[in-house]
């Protein structure tokens, strides 16, 4: 394998790990903001094109946005918009445990 593709491939699973890492803080940021347990397990940090972004689904966005009877707990876009430098942080520390294996 050329040393482009291991490190493609090394980069790839900084990103996931991180992703999985960063999905589990959220998760717990979510929680302590008083989030159902089962509406926290449909947020998640997907990983594209070098950036990171919270996303959730289902009834999750009822609680991200509010309703009609709700206020609004703005758990995902607080992470989007305030995180992104802890993100990247938790990448590069990922990244180079990944690229130290390749040396």
């Amino acid at each position: 394998m050329s040393l482009y593709a291991r490190v493609n491939d090394a980069f790839a699973k900084s990103g996931s790990k991180t992703s999985a890492s960063l999905t589990a803080g959220l998760r717990e940021d979510a929680a302590r903001a008083g989030w159902p347990a089962a509406e926290t397990k449909m947020l998640k940090v997907t990983f594209g094109d070098g950036i990171f972004t919270a996303v959730c689904v289902g009834t999750a966005e009822d609680w991200e946005y509010g309703t009609q009877d709700r206020a609004p707990i703005p758990v995902v876009r607080n992470f989007n918009n305030e995180s992104a430098h802890d993100a990247d942080a938790a990448m590069a520390t990922q990244m180079s445990r990944e690229l130290s294996d390749l040396l």
